[in-house]
């Protein structure tokens, strides 16, 4: 399986999606990784580090995306009126409740009556 790492195209976004590390863990696992090249360049990683990971470095984005199955992106891709289309297939990036319309609402910390439960196995040892 093809995993693509693509340079944030966001302004201020300097996040990556994919450390070095993170890449030589998915090469651990089988996966074959490509990082589009300066993808790491806002979080200090360079393409270096990447390759030294096992990671393909892409000359760009289009290289990057080529045939991979799935891509690994900080923010949500760009629409039409951000300046572009990233129409990426499987995309996979961290879910943000902070921005998320869809997160139902907290329910209370403790149960009805404002005490928590005890289980048999939380009970202060007795004499």
């Amino acid at each position: 399986m093809k995993v693509a790492v693509v340079k944030e195209r966001r302004a201020f976004e300097r996040r990556v999606a994919a450390s070095p590390d993170t890449v030589k863990r998915m090469v651990g696992m089988g996966l074959e990784v490509i990082v589009e090249s300066g993808a790491g360049e806002g979080a200090w990683f360079s393409d270096a580090a990447f390759a030294e990971a096992g990671a393909s470095i892409a000359a760009d984005q289009a290289t990057a995306l080529g045939d991979a199955d799935v891509v690994l992106k900080v923010q949500r891709p760009l629409i039409g009126y951000e300046g572009g289309s990233d129409d990426h297939g499987v995309l996979m990036r961290p879910w943000a409740p902070a921005r998320s319309s869809r997160m139902p609402p907290a329910g209370p910390a403790t149960p009805a009556g404002g005490r928590r439960r005890r289980s048999s196995r939380s009970a202060p040892a007795g004499p």
